[in-house]
């Protein structure tokens, strides 16, 4: 409503700068209700976990982001592990708003298997030192016009998941999110039938 009394009243003005800057603060605001409301519903559990695999989340991510595929660049590596989809997808989605929102338009981000799980990083300007320890902590952002929720909706689902996750730099300078202590699925090197070991079987 907000938005289309402003809209009808600019289209009566030509000076319609105080008018634009009340339109993207609607933005702003519009983003600060839809990310609280996925922050609300994310919970602290999961839902039903399936096997899913690195490289498809990675590369299907990019279109729910409106960012283009060849801009992810996603390591091969046959890795698949246990997952509520819908969350992780949010996962990457957050995080790659995070480096469009902080990198600019020629960002570029890569994603890759780490010991114990996965990685996803940009070469982007990075996090400073002093906000490392607080940066999933919600209303914390570098970016004056972020809303501070993103990374706080990765780290709840990642809390959900029993996962751990740490910021670092990558060797770009960007931000680097590796999230650990993901259980993956087992391949085995001769021929046989792949075995999964998560979850576990009772004996």
């Amino acid at each position: 409503m907000i938005r289309g009394r402003v809209n009808f009243t600019a289209e009566k003005y030509e000076d319609t700068e105080n008018l634009d800057h009340a339109l993207s603060t609607i933005d702003r605001m519009s983003s600060i209700i839809d990310e609280t409301l996925t922050l609300a519903r994310q919970g602290k559990t999961v839902g039903e976990t399936t096997l899913v695999s690195l490289s498809d989340v990675a590369a299907e991510s990019c279109d729910n982001v409106a960012i283009d595929r060849d801009r992810v660049s996603v390591e091969p590596a046959h890795s698949e592990f246990y997952a509520d989809p819908s969350k992780l997808f949010h996962i990457f989605e957050n995080l790659y708003r995070n480096s469009l929102e902080h990198g600019g338009d020629d960002v570029t981000i890569s994603v890759g298997p780490v010991d114990g799980g996965f990685y996803v990083e940009d070469d982007g300007d990075g996090v400073p030192d002093e906000k490392k320890g607080e940066i999933f902590d919600v209303g914390v952002t570098t970016d004056r016009d972020g809303t501070g929720i993103g990374l706080a909706i990765v780290s709840r689902i990642i809390e959900a998941h029993d996962w751990d996750v740490a910021v670092t730099d990558s060797d770009e300078g960007g931000a680097r999110f590796e999230i650990t202590n993901v259980e993956f699925k087992e391949v085995r090197s001769d021929e046989d039938e792949v075995s999964v070991v998560w979850p576990p079987q009772p004996s």
